[in-house]
């Protein structure tokens, strides 16, 4: 028996408990997630006021109860890239030197963390890239920055030493939609999908379908306080539990590539950092397209980076 096997064995049984209790109040559970939806949007739209309490009970509800989490590991063939602006006045050597400016902002940093797209105000989580073509996650990386013309960009290009546990936003919405997952995603998710749409009555698994559009939106759009508020309380929600590594979700500027975000801990524990390449941004095209040569590349050593020039 397949690994792929075992899993699905696993999430049939988890995928049969919620259909016993749920099918019998079908049209009850949809009713419920598109008035929940329909008040966070308000809120999104300026339309209606939501203290964090208020946040957190609709956040909750659809995460509990209408958001499937399959914990299923991410492989360990994939490069991670990060971006970094470099923002110091040393433009001859427009580089940093050490790992601690390039990772996650550290708990004691005089750099303060700011309300992220999963994170919280002071609490630092990394966000990165993946893909299994180098280039396309660089141009991701340098998007999700928003870099411009005439930055410095540091990318630090790092690799699991362990399987990273994670939960997926948007991954059946996308299979819903009839669009293909890259190579790295686990294709048990297709087989997950199918068995679900056969066992959950209509009602049900549309309650389901519209969560996780709903969540897969909401990551999408374009940053700002309102939104950052329900999605940082999602990303707590989803990253509670000890063994979850980190959240995978599209990107929010490069529509087919998929980042991270990444728990310290699991950084600390399960994350080798190799390399750092230095990019002069000269240009930036439509469709996170750059030109950015490379001018200085460093090997990571004991979180020191070391640099020659290209």
């Amino acid at each position: 028996m397949t690994e792929f096997a075992k899993l699905t064995n696993e999430y049939k049984k988890y995928i049969g408990t919620i259909a016993k209790e749920y099918n019998n109040c079908a049209e009850i559970k949809l009713n419920e997630v598109e008035k929940i939806i329909k008040i966070l949007n308000g809120f999104l739209c300026n339309k209606i006021e939501l203290n964090d309490k208020e946040i957190e009970n609709n956040i909750g509800t659809l995460v509990g109860m209408y958001f499937i989490t399959f914990d299923i590991p991410l492989e360990m063939n994939i490069e991670l890239v990060r971006a970094v602006k470099y923002k110091e006045e040393d433009t001859n050597k427009p580089y940093y030197k050490d790992i601690s400016r390039l990772s996650y902002i550290p708990y004691d940093s005089k750099y303060k963390v700011k309300l992220g797209r999963f994170n919280k105000k002071k609490e630092p989580t990394y966000y990165c890239s993946i893909s299994k073509d180098f280039n396309y996650c660089v141009n991701t990386a340098l998007a999700e920055i928003d870099t411009k013309e005439n930055d410095y960009v540091n990318i630090l290009i790092s690799k699991p030493k362990e399987n990273l546990t994670t939960r997926y936003i948007g991954i059946f919405d996308k299979i819903r939609r009839g669009e293909e997952l890259p190579s790295f995603i686990n294709p048990i998710f297709i087989d997950i999908y199918k068995y679900m749409e056969n066992k959950l009555y209509g009602y049900v698994f549309v309650a389901f379908q519209i969560v996780d559009a709903f969540f897969a939106d909401i990551i999408s759009r374009k940053s700002d306080d309102r939104l950052y508020k329900l999605t940082s309380i999602l990303g707590l929600y989803l990253l509670e539990d000890e063994k979850i590594d980190a959240l995978a979700y599209l990107s929010t500027q490069s529509k087919m590539s998929f980042c991270l975000a990444i728990k310290p801990s699991s950084v600390d524990k399960k994350i080798k950092h190799e390399k750092v390449l230095v990019l002069d941004i000269n240009k930036v095209y439509s469709y996170s397209i750059y030109e950015a040569p490379i001018i200085h590349e460093g090997k990571v050593n004991n979180g020191k980076v070391y640099y020659d020039t290209i």
